[in-house]
């Protein structure tokens, strides 16, 4: 009889080690940056709206073009099936 799920093998002590070092890492990142913050006296807020509005920006400049991009492709497929007629 079939497992419905396939049996998860354990992490080595080695990948553990990995991924513990790279979450302290973060930790430790996003502390530093809410010290230097309180030190250099800027809100960390109005950096993190700044950035998501330019990500925003960005994502729907990317969203057009692949809009555009997927018309352009849509029309060449009907003309050239069309012409195949």
């Amino acid at each position: 009889m079939k497992k419905p799920h396939p049996e998860k093998t354990k992490a080595t002590l080695k990948e553990q080690l990995r991924e513990g070092m790279l979450f302290l890492a973060i930790i430790v990142t996003v502390i530093a940056y809410f010290i230097i913050a309180a030190v250099k006296g800027f809100d960390p807020a109005e950096q993190f709206v700044a950035v998501a509005g330019t990500l925003a920006l960005f994502l729907l400049v990317v969203a057009g073009v692949v809009l555009a991009f997927a018309l352009l492709v849509g029309v060449l497929r009907l003309l050239l099936s069309g012409s195949k007629r």
